[in-house]
């Protein structure tokens, strides 16, 4: 139980260790960007003429996808990590019901508290991997929604960064959750409905 402890809490420090590192990467990763778009000058990928059915039924393939990679990860992850976050938990109850030593108690909270986090993260980054395999295996969500002749058509380079980006929306959508779909599609929908209402208005 004490090396547990000890790896909880030593994540903790490690990780904001390295959050100065994600952000350099997130800075680098803006400039490349930016230069790819000054130097290669992609052209504008125009929008397929979907109704609101087909993007509402799209979304609800990426909900349901992303259900059962909810699910898949809650077994990896309890068949994997289970075990050591029962015993953290079990370990914080006792301290925190018999425990007289404040500084004992509050290190098992803190240790179970830093766990959970840790666990959370390694949670999201299999989800993640899930999603990416799931999407660069054919299932995306931004191409359905462009003009395929004009998809068809784009230069090899524009095409495969297309693709790029969609492989990542996709798979990080996927990974995230599917609370994060439902938000989406709500919006979505919301959108919708005052934009027929100011229609409705103008022609009125």
């Amino acid at each position: 139980m004490e090396v547990s402890l000890q790896t909880s809490l030593g994540f903790w420090e490690r990780f904001k260790s390295r959050v100065t590192d994600w952000r350099r990467m997130s800075v680098v990763s803006t400039v490349v960007v930016m230069l790819l778009v000054l130097f290669l000058v992609p052209q504008i990928t125009p929008f397929w003429q979907f109704t609101v059915t087909e993007v509402v039924e799209l979304l609800m393939m990426l909900f349901l996808v992303s259900l059962f990679v909810e699910r898949a990860v809650e077994v990896i992850m309890g068949a994997w990590r289970g075990r050591e976050k029962q015993e953290l938990e079990a370990e914080a109850g006792i301290q925190r019901r018999f425990s007289t030593d404040g500084k004992v108690k509050e290190d098992a909270e803190r240790a179970y508290e830093v766990y959970k986090a840790e666990f959370r993260v390694f949670s999201l980054l299999v989800a993640l991997f899930i999603g990416l395999m799931i999407s660069a295996l054919g299932f995306r969500v931004l191409q359905p929604l462009v003009d395929p002749i004009a998809h068809r058509n784009l230069p090899g380079w524009h095409k495969a960064l297309f693709t790029s980006a969609d492989t990542f929306v996709t798979g990080a959508m996927i990974g995230g959750g599917s609370e994060g779909i439902h938000r989406v599609l709500d919006a979505f929908l919301l959108q919708f409905d005052r934009w027929r209402k100011y229609t409705k208005e103008k022609i009125g």
